[in-house]
């Protein structure tokens, strides 16, 4: 296990440089534009990364949904349970919340990379 596996990210910059160190563009302006994708500042750390909400609204007829994203120390950004899994921000963060609280953590991918 690497130091990396044991350490957390603790901002939405410290999740925005890990991404762009890995090469991600998941927080360029166009890409989240074209999304329609908001990101809170609210982050729950976990050892190997974070865990953060994003919400969508694929066109302004469509309701904004949310949903819980990880972030690894390398950069890697993925979704936790189903992508737009939640109809309010505050239900994404309990279950974030939950998930840090039960031990939920990202060593496992970050051992994979």
């Amino acid at each position: 296990m690497t130091t990396n596996t044991l350490r957390k990210l603790h901002t939405l910059d410290q999740i925005k440089r890990a991404a762009m160190g890995a090469g991600s563009h998941w927080f360029d302006k166009s890409a989240l534009r074209f999304f329609g994708s908001r990101i809170g500042e609210k982050v729950h750390p976990v050892s190997g990364g974070a865990l953060f909400v994003s919400s969508e609204q694929f066109d302004y007829q469509s309701p904004r949904l949310y949903s819980v994203r990880s972030c690894t120390f390398s950069g890697e950004i993925d979704t936790v349970g189903e992508f737009q899994q939640y109809a309010t921000n505050q239900a994404a963060h309990s279950a974030a919340a939950r998930l840090v609280k039960s031990g939920f953590n990202l060593i496992a991918e970050c051992s994979n990379v």
